[in-house]
């Protein structure tokens, strides 16, 4: 079977066409009003490519503004891996294990403070001796 050639005035579309099918296309379609180039292929299916890399209607920037939009409306949201209830647990969880910390550090150094744990004592429980 005979391969087609490329439109005489090659696009983006049948650059991708072409990367994607090489030999196997024997026709080609391009459809100026949405901006694709149709390849019928040799086994009779069709495939399509854009001829723009962006979308009509829609800047580089407006993009990247609708997934940082999106981004945070999952944070606030509680569709993402941690929803609200277990982010207030998990700081009461901390809060309550910092308060801890300290209330046992405060109290070590008072014992330590008013001699009622003798540091000479405290070595030898910690040797073992």
């Amino acid at each position: 079977m005979s391969t087609a050639h490329a439109p005489a005035s090659s696009t983006l579309g049948a650059d991708i066409l072409l990367a994607r099918h090489g030999k196997r296309i024997v026709a080609w379609r391009v459809d100026h009003a949405g901006e694709r180039t149709r390849a019928k292929l040799s086994d009779g299916t069709w495939d399509s490519a854009p001829n723009s890399i962006l979308t009509p209607g829609v800047s580089p920037a407006r993009k990247a503004a609708g997934a940082a939009a999106a981004t945070l409306h999952e944070l606030t949201a509680d569709t993402g891996a941690l929803n609200r209830g277990d982010r207030r647990f998990l700081g009461k969880v901390f809060v309550w294990w910092g308060v801890a910390s300290v209330v046992l550090t405060i109290g070590m150094m008072a014992l330590l403070g008013n001699g009622a744990l003798d540091p000479a004592l405290l070595e030898e429980m910690v040797s073992g001796v």
